[in-house]
This record gives C-alpha cells, sequence and structure tokens, in this order.
C-alpha cells in the first residue's frame, strides 16, 4: 500500500519513456534488402585438366585457378578499397550513397552528408558495414549476396551493379593470369625437343587458349544468378510495434526500480 503514493510519478515515467520511444520509432528511417543466391560457376580448368597426360605434371605450375579460389577471391575483392574505387565512379551510384531518400513514419526527405562521411575512407566503410553483406554454405559453396538502403529500388541496382563487377573484375584478373601463363608455356615450347614434352605443353597452351577465348562470352564467369535481385515489398526494419512494445516493457521496469528506490530512501531516512 506504501507504493500507492508514487503511482503518479510512475505513470509519468512509464508516458514519458513510452512516448520519447515512440517518437524514435517514428523518425528511424525505413530499411529495405534485396538479395541474390549465387552459385559459383565451374572453371574451364577443372573441366579439362583430367585429360592432358603428361600435362598433368606441369598442371600445378601453368593451369589456371580452381572454382573455390576464384568465389574466395570474389568476397574478398568486394570488401577491398580497389572494387569499391570502381563503384564509385558511377555517378549514381555515389550520390545515393551520401544523398539517399528516406523515408520515416513523419516524412520523406533527402539526407545531407557531413563533410566527413564525403571522404573515401567513410563511404568505404559504410558501404561495407552498413550496405553489403554476404554468406556462403559451407558444403554447396552458395553464395547469398545482399544489399541495405533506404530505398528498395537502390537496393536491387546496387546488388546488381556489384555482382557484375566481381564477374567482370575477376574475368580480367583470369584472363591476365592466362596470358602471362600462355606466354611461359610458349617460351617453354619453343625451347623443348622431346616430343611428349611438347605434346603436353601444346595441350596446356590449348586450355590457357580456351580460357581467355570462352572468358569472353557471357557475363557470368565466377558466380551464375540463381535467384535474381528484386525489389523489397516491404522494409526489413525498423518493426515499430517490436520497438515500442519494448520502450513500454523498459518504462515499467526503469519506473519500478526508481519507486523502489525511492521507498527505501524514505524508508532510511524516517530511521536517522
Amino acid at each position: 500500500m506504501a507504493y500507492k503514493k508514487y503511482l503518479k510519478l510512475f505513470i509519468l515515467i512509464v508516458t514519458a519513456i513510452t512516448s520519447f520511444g515512440l517518437l524514435n520509432t517514428m523518425k528511424a528511417s525505413s530499411i529495405f534488402v534485396s538479395s541474390a543466391v549465387l552459385e559459383p560457376k565451374r572453371s574451364l580448368s577443372q573441366n579439362s585438366s583430367s585429360s592432358f597426360g603428361l600435362g598433368s605434371i606441369a598442371s600445378p605450375f601453368f593451369s589456371g585457378p580452381s572454382k573455390s579460389n576464384d568465389v574466395v577471391l570474389a568476397l574478398r575483392l568486394v570488401e577491398s578499397k580497389d572494387f569499391f574505387m570502381t563503384l564509385i565512379e558511377d555517378e549514381v551510384f555515389i550520390e545515393k550513397l551520401n544523398y539517399p531518400i528516406k523515408t520515416n513514419f513523419l516524412r520523406t526527405y533527402r539526407s545531407t552528408p557531413s563533410k566527413e562521411m564525403l571522404t573515401f575512407d567513410n563511404m568505404h566503410a559504410r558501404f561495407v558495414n552498413e550496405h553489403l553483406s554476404f554468406n556462403q554454405n559451407e558444403k554447396t559453396g552458395i553464395v547469398t549476396m545482399r544489399i541495405n538502403h533506404f530505398e528498395a529500388e537502390v537496393a536491387k541496382s546496387w546488388l546488381n551493379l556489384v555482382i557484375n563487377e566481381l564477374n567482370n573484375q575477376i574475368k580480367e584478373i583470369r584472363i591476365s593470369e592466362s596470358k602471362r601463363i600462355l606466354k611461359s608455356l610458349e617460351k617453354e615450347f619453343s625451347s623443348q625437343t622431346i616430343s611428349e614434352v611438347r605434346e603436353s605443353l601444346s595441350d596446356l597452351m590449348a586450355q590457357e587458349i580456351k580460357i581467355i577465348s570462352f572468358a569472353g562470352e557471357g557475363n557470368e564467369f565466377v558466380f551464375q544468378v540463381i535467384d535474381s535481385p528484386r525489389v523489397a515489398d516491404k522494409r526489413i526494419r525498423p518493426s515499430r510495434t517490436q520497438n515500442v512494445v519494448a520502450w513500454f516493457i523498459f518504462s515499467i521496469l526503469f519506473s519500478s526500480v526508481v519507486i523502489v528506490f525511492f521507498e527505501r530512501m524514505n524508508f532510511h531516512r524516517k530511521w536517522m
């Protein structure tokens, strides 16, 4: 019964904290996600390396990389600053990164960044930490890649851009590597007189020529898109109902602690 005198204080604190949480929830900008499921493509070197006879002896030195190596390289590349440099060459990309149109419960507005946010390192960190995410299934190797953004259409277009750039850049790396290997093989071929070794080197050169030739066909060099990026119908956050409920529960707990504290203070004063 002693706590009844604090009922008004209890209600006041609960109302104030819940109102504060409701206002913050209403001001929180909506976030949309676009995702894609990517299957690593089987490389040409994997398809043909088993049929080269003596070429299998030289393949550890000259043959192209495996599918898994291409995927590992791609997933490391996507977070690199060099890769990000190619993305910001797109004027629309950099505009939507720094001046996104945000929507909350109260209004829709265009965000204005600070000077610090316009630095390259800050832009790169924001893209990697706030917008980009991916994970790879250890058994199947299938990669799920996601882009979060304040605009649903932008999330989809960014994800398409990232996937295309990854395929193109890994393709360029592998073509350059195959050309270097081919040049070494041609040099070795011209210096050899043993027919069996020349035949093996010839097969290896044919393999590298095939990689260079077929790399130019299509855009899916590393990843084949199984589930294409789509425009999200609903935001993934914030969940306004859950947020308000959480703030309300917190306000009850906090108010209870405050009331107990005041009651204890009054109790001690009576006995002093």
